[in-house]
């Protein structure tokens, strides 16, 4: 995967991946995914960021095909008794977005003012059984704040506290400071 040094524009990302697999025997590991997805929605662009994560998702359900696949090529083998051939293993990193996947592109919806998109995110990280940090509710909610949808971000950090997560100062003067309120903060 290569983002040209001079733009983000969608033009210019470029996938060097064919079905999940890298090309030369080498690809992006999901740092690497964090890190553009983070960079691409630091920069204000929000589509193109979830365009990649999208990618990313998909780039995962294709290797959880093929490792199926591959189990029940195995299974075959073993039941019929036959060797087969002793074909190398590629290494092939998991790929399956996390919670900082999910941090990386909550980042883009705080940039974006776009808190739909972050509620969106932030429920899709709970139907795929990723537990949201602090941080992802902290953007979430910044996100929230910025779009001046305070109702939503004191919601978010209820959803937080469910969890058994505590608000920090950091967490809450963050999101007063966005809501224009930060003068009601006390020590």
């Amino acid at each position: 995967m290569r983002i040209r040094k001079s733009s983000t524009n969608e033009e210019d990302f470029e996938d060097t991946q064919t079905q999940g697999r890298p090309v030369l025997g080498f690809g992006p590991d999901l740092m690497t995914y964090n890190n553009i997805i983070w960079s691409v929605g630091n920069a204000g662009q929000l589509d193109l960021a979830k365009r990649i994560f999208h990618k990313l998702k998909a780039t995962h359900s294709t290797q959880q095909a093929e490792d199926e696949r591959s189990l029940r090529s195995k299974k075959q083998t073993k039941r019929t008794g036959n060797a087969g051939t002793n074909k190398k293993e590629k290494w092939i990193p998991n790929l399956r977005p996390n919670v900082y996947t999910y941090g990386s592109l909550m980042h883009g919806c705080v940039k974006a003012r776009n808190y739909r998109q972050a509620l969106y995110y932030l429920d899709m990280m709970e139907e795929h059984n990723i537990t949201p940090n602090q941080i992802v509710f902290t953007s979430c909610m910044e996100a929230c704040a910025e779009s001046g949808k305070y109702r939503e971000a004191r919601d978010v950090m209820e959803r937080m506290i469910e969890l058994g997560m505590k608000p920090d100062l950091t967490m809450v003067s963050s999101t007063c400071r966005r809501a224009g309120i930060h003068d009601i903060i006390t020590d």
